[in-house]
């Protein structure tokens, strides 16, 4: 299954993307920072649950070919024509992903310097590119990827960054629990990481979110409610 690093900041390693050193240069820690940090990781703690049930549908979704696949589609979840649908949770193995909560100053910051939008967010979405007609994903070794230092051994997929602070205030306004939300947050955001967009798409995004939402039994995903 994909692998989840959860902090308050990025973690250091060489496949790192901009937003990594815009997050540093933005956030020197501090004690009450570390004491954040540590807050983040517990209230995001629960999503690795989640995992299983997102796996199920994208595999469910793609082999009964109800939902095209996008051309931005990764290919960790839709391999070449030739593979087998049934490598994808073999291919996810071989990946990790980070989750970052932080506040809305720190996202407002994010937001303006990439998206050119002097605005705090709720989520935001940084995947990492590789070169896949030159790198194969299979020659990552999964045979020793059961401890707890097995991340080390993957490729990163990118970042997701969950702006805390506003989950807790939406969450309130609408009337379901902060977890509930997160997980909303998170949901979309994976899917972005994983090729889907909603602003250029044909609709893919929207529905590929829709039935893990309600698999996961769920509120109404960001797409449908911000429409």
């Amino acid at each position: 299954m994909l692998t989840l690093h959860i902090s308050l900041e990025y973690q250091n390693n060489d496949n790192h993307n901009a937003a990594h050193d815009t997050y540093k240069n933005l956030h020197s820690p501090t004690p009450e920072d570390n004491a954040k940090g540590q807050e983040a990781e517990n209230i995001l703690s629960f999503l690795p649950t989640l995992l299983p049930t997102i796996h199920s549908m994208l595999q469910c979704t793609l082999q009964s070919s109800a939902l095209t696949p996008p051309p931005s589609i990764h290919p960790a979840i839709h391999p070449a024509e030739s593979a087998s649908h049934s490598t994808l949770y073999e291919n996810l193995q071989r990946f990790y992903l980070e989750v970052i909560g932080i506040d809305s100053q720190n996202m407002r910051e994010i937001n303006r310097m990439y998206r050119a939008k002097d605005s705090t967010t709720d989520v935001l979405s940084f995947p990492l590119a590789y070169d896949f007609d030159l790198f194969d994903v299979s020659s990552v070794n999964i045979a020793h990827m059961d401890g707890a230092d097995s991340a080390q051994s993957k490729l990163c997929l990118g970042s997701v960054i969950i702006n805390l602070d506003l989950a807790h205030s939406v969450a309130q306004s609408l009337g379901h629990s902060l977890q509930d939300e997160l997980s909303i947050l998170f949901v979309h955001g994976l899917l972005h990481i994983l090729g889907f967009d909603h602003e250029v798409d044909n609709g893919e995004h929207r529905i590929m979110e829709k039935h893990i939402l309600q698999a996961l039994n769920l509120p109404p995903s960001l797409i449908d409610r911000n429409n």
